[in-house]
């Protein structure tokens, strides 16, 4: 880096490679610091960064700063997930105006999962947006023990289990979060608590947005097929709308 000799201006930048990230390493950090981490507790992996910082006095913001690197043989761990992420790679890049992550792949069993994400400012309600795509994610009842309120409670109504595709895109605009979800369903079973017959080999689409769940699928039931139709405007306890259930031989 360099230092104006008559001065406090100065810049330095550099790169450091082979950074091992392990739960341990979390745990030598301040505690300040090692507090705002918790959410990846269980990630392991190595990581490079390349980095500059430059501090000029008079500027509204005099230090400034840019980091762009990348995690390898990722791995997570986490209790709100109910699978392990292993294969992880990330490509990030961050600066005083926001972060982003460029790249996100990953693998569960048979599963793989890719991303980005991006936030644009550096506190809690700096807007953001995430995009996230699962392919042949496998969903059952041990989903169950990591779901919380009004999810959990409609999850255990329906107890759906089999194979899905996911395309979910997130937007929180500093204040709340706005879903945009499409989820094709492979080979899905599931039951209503309403109507105690499981249905089999569901295959279709569900899409979630602007707070409007639409269904358009069909499924087994014994040795006929059927059709499932439905619309339901604010998705919860509170919720409306219609579904139509009709049946093929």
């Amino acid at each position: 880096g360099t230092i104006a000799p008559h001065g406090s201006h100065f810049s330095a930048g550099g790169s450091v490679t082979g950074i091992d990230i392990s739960p341990e390493l979390q745990s030598s950090l301040p505690a300040e610091i090692s507090s705002q981490l918790q959410t990846l507790s269980g990630l392991r992996g190595e990581c490079s960064v390349n980095f500059q910082v430059e501090y000029t006095p008079g500027r509204p913001v005099p230090l400034q700063f840019a980091v762009v690197g990348e995690l390898t043989r990722g791995r997570l761990d986490h209790a709100r997930i109910p699978q392990q992420l292993t294969d992880m790679q990330l490509e990030f890049k961050a600066d005083n105006q926001g972060a982003e992550i460029t790249k996100f792949t990953a693998r569960s069993g048979n599963s793989s999962f890719h991303g980005t994400g991006k936030i644009h400012g550096l506190t809690k309600t700096s807007p953001m947006a995430i995009e996230l795509y699962a392919d042949r994610l496998f969903i059952g009842r041990p989903w169950e023990e990591f779901l919380t309120g009004s999810i959990k409670e409609t999850w255990k109504k329906f107890q759906p289990a089999g194979e899905i595709n996911v395309l979910a895109k997130l937007n929180f605009d500093g204040q709340k979060w706005t879903p945009d979800v499409t989820v094709d369903c492979l080979n899905v079973s599931f039951t209503y608590y309403k109507f105690q017959y499981r249905l089999d080999r569901g295959t279709g689409r569900l899409t979630l947005k602007d707070r409007v769940l639409d269904i358009h699928m069909s499924a087994d039931a014994g040795k006929r097929r059927i059709s499932i139709e439905g619309r339901f405007d604010n998705p919860g306890p509170q919720f409306t709308g219609w579904v139509h259930l009709k049946g093929t031989e």
